[in-house]
């Protein structure tokens, strides 16, 4: 992932140019396009837009590891220590399996060629757009692998006397979420 890292910075700050469809912000949600995915499944090459206030789920990316630079603008990386909860609220949907403190570690800010590697089991984190002005934040992210989907945290109520009493980090679900590609258009709008 080093490798994957220097080369990334290398490329975006020797103004390596990525085509123009792949950087403009999405109708719904931040934009999600693959510039190349290797047909081995050995690694993918993912482009994100961030429209401004957009941010992803707290997630992580499903055991496979991941660099990912900013191509423009800035965004924040807030990552999490996760800890599986030793103790299970069995009347909790799904008998309280897969639920997870989570501990915020300190929130990075990364602008234009800046890279970050995310190794498993330290990837949970959520990235935002934090570009001033109201610019749209680009940022390229190579996958070990074809990512088709990511674990999802989202948060759990309990009540104080369940939750663990010596945990200071907040309980989550991790529940599994298919991803999909960016579409320039809807289907109807190409006529088909």
């Amino acid at each position: 992932t080093a490798a994957v890292s220097e080369a990334l910075t290398a490329w975006v700050k020797s103004s390596g140019v990525l085509p123009n469809e792949f950087i403009q912000k999405s109708k719904k949600g931040y934009g999600r396009r693959a510039l190349h995915v290797d047909k081995h499944g050995r690694y993918g090459i993912i482009i994100m837009s961030w429209a401004p206030g957009q941010a992803t789920a707290i997630h992580d990316h499903d055991n496979m590891w991941c660099v990912e630079c900013v191509y423009k603008g800035r965004v924040a990386i807030q990552a999490f220590d996760a800890v599986k909860q030793k103790s299970i609220p069995h009347h909790l949907p799904d008998g309280g399996a897969n639920l997870y403190y989570l501990y915020p570690e300190e929130e990075a800010l990364s602008n234009v060629g800046n890279a970050g590697q995310l190794i498993p089991p330290k990837d949970v984190h959520m990235i935002s757009n934090a570009a001033p002005g109201g610019e749209v934040a680009v940022t390229i992210h190579v996958y070990g692998g074809h990512m088709e989907k990511c674990q999802i945290f989202t948060p759990v109520d309990v009540e104080e006397a369940e939750a663990e009493a010596d945990s200071p980090g907040r309980l989550y679900k991790r529940e599994s979420k298919s991803l999909y590609f960016t579409r320039e258009k809807d289907m109807h709008e190409v006529g088909l």
